[in-house]
């Protein structure tokens, strides 16, 4: 009879492999997109707003859609509604929303 092996270490290499690179993919993901949400400008009325797979908030703003961070997709207790107004200034995470009454939500 043979050896009984528990592990291969060539596998386990392989697998150690793939998972810092797919570590590394993930960092670099996560960091591109806190750059492309940071690059969105945008200012005026709330065309229309729909929820992704995972709860995140889309919004369209002047025919631009804008897909708004974990704040406002996580807070069920704030919905965006079709007539508000939204506004984001480029290289800020805050986003205000005016309702159509004048209460102002910062976030």
């Amino acid at each position: 009879m043979g050896e009984f092996i528990i592990y291969r270490p060539d596998l386990l290499k392989r697998l150690a492999v793939f998972a810092v690179i797919a570590i590394i993919a993930a960092i670099g993901l996560n960091i591109r997109w806190h750059y492309v949400y940071l690059a969105y400008n945008f200012n005026g009325r709330v065309d229309s707003v729909r929820y992704g797979d995972k709860g995140t908030a889309i919004i369209i703003i002047k025919g631009k859609e804008f897909i708004l961070d974990d704040k406002w997709s996580n807070d069920r207790n704030i919905p965006i509604n079709k007539e508000d107004s939204m506004i984001k200034l480029k290289d800020s995470t805050w986003v205000k929303l005016i309702r159509p009454n004048g209460i102002t939500i910062v976030r």
